[in-house]
């Protein structure tokens, strides 16, 4: 899978974002986001449309990427799409596949790109290859930035909706016809100021985050298995 491939159709508005956005230099989020490269903190945490956008069956929405980047991450001055695409889809090659439910190690049940993996094997079943994943797959985040740290609720109004607006509107766009599923409040907000009258199904479920508390990740559990039960009902209802 390479990059350039993978993020063909939605380039152009991830090549906006990493311009860098002009809101992150001189508008509403210049205060609150951070733009770091070379320490990992630019627009980031998409992956899949490996194929075309008819292709595309499911978005998964997510809050906004951790202000604790991942373990070798770095980019150039002037990031590229395919390199930033690069990195995360390293990153979902190290969880893929996942393990039985109930057999993942600790350090597991907190990661995103594991869970949001665990979260596509319940849509589709556990015989699909990550590349036939991320062929009929969109996973994209409501804020592209990291937030700074102590500025989560000063920002929420400014950065949240221009974030919404100017990337996350445009690419549930390219994508009429698929299912979506927010991962925690922010991704359910997000979703709801952005496509307030999609025609296709919206299904709200914990986000992909969460502790590693039994009860919690009991929570979690059931309402993911919820979602991939609903979203496989609409798809075997339009087959």
């Amino acid at each position: 899978m390479t990059a350039k491939q993978q993020y063909n159709a939605f380039t152009s508005v991830l090549n906006a974002a990493l311009g860098p956005c002009p809101s992150l230099l001189n508008g509403a989020c210049r205060d609150f986001v951070t733009w770091d490269p070379h320490r990992g903190q630019v627009p980031r945490g998409w992956w899949g449309g490996l194929g075309s956008t008819e292709e595309i069956e499911l978005v998964i929405v997510l809050g906004e990427p951790s202000l604790n980047t991942q373990p070798g991450e770095s980019y150039g001055e002037f990031p590229t799409v395919a390199e930033v695409s690069g990195f995360i889809n390293g990153l979902y090659q190290n969880v893929f596949p996942t393990k039985p439910l109930g057999t993942e190690l600790p350090s597991e049940r907190g990661s995103v790109h594991y869970n949001v993996m665990l979260l596509l094997q319940m849509c589709f079943g556990e015989d699909h290859s990550l590349d036939e994943l991320a062929k009929r797959t969109w996973v994209t985040q409501a804020v592209l930035c990291s937030v700074k740290k102590g500025t989560l609720r000063r920002h929420h109004t400014s950065v949240r909706q221009t974030c919404w607006r100017k990337y996350l509107r445009m690419q549930l766009d390219l994508v009429p016809d698929a299912f979506i599923i927010p991962m925690g409040n922010k991704a359910r907000d997000a979703v709801s100021f952005v496509a307030p009258s999609r025609r296709t199904p919206s299904i709200n479920v914990m986000a992909a985050a969460r502790p590693s508390a039994s009860s919690r990740r009991k929570d979690s559990l059931q309402s993911w298995e919820h979602a991939a039960r609903e979203f496989r009902l609409w798809k075997n209802a339009g087959s």
